[in-house]
């Protein structure tokens, strides 16, 4: 199983980027903010994405990160977890932070899986209200850099 870090700005692509994938290849798709989702659809938030919930998942998944390590954890487990499934060829992990994704491919490495960092971009960059959005390049360079400019049918052909 390979495991593909996919990061990027929002609405760059990513979910279609798996989608296409998945013609081809049978995927596991995991993100690392599904849990703070979760926890604020069972409050009240309805789904959502804009700035101001984009900035609400940011600071709940940072205090989460900061205070349990649970993003780690919960990756560090759910990678071990599909890997002993032996039906997938890709788990994406779809993520933000670069000191996330730096552990994560060290974790990686030191546990013999082979992996690849993806960034997708799609259009001009501009201010998100967030760390997690505004900071997606910091720290860590890209295996592969993907400028998603064009539709599904152009994204398809582009190589994946």
């Amino acid at each position: 199983m390979i495991v593909i870090i996919l990061n990027g700005y929002p609405e760059s692509g990513k979910d279609e980027f798996i989608k296409v994938a998945e013609k081809w290849h049978i995927c596991y798709n995991y993100s690392t903010i599904d849990e703070c989702k979760d926890i604020c659809e069972q409050l009240g938030w309805d789904g959502v994405k804009d700035d101001k919930s984009r900035k609400m998942l940011s600071d709940l998944k940072q205090w989460y990160v900061e205070h349990l390590d649970g993003v780690f954890k919960d990756f560090t487990s759910e990678v071990q977890r599909v890997d002993k499934l032996m039906i997938f060829d890709i788990f994406f992990v779809v993520t933000r932070e670069g000191k996330e994704i730096n552990r994560f491919k060290e974790w990686l490495k030191e546990n013999h899986y082979t992996n690849h960092y993806l960034f997708m971009s799609r259009g001009a960059w501009r201010d998100f209200g967030n760390d997690s959005d505004n900071k997606v390049l910091e720290v860590v360079k890209p295996d592969i850099y993907l400028n998603n400019n064009g539709d599904l049918a152009q994204l398809e052909s582009s190589g994946t």
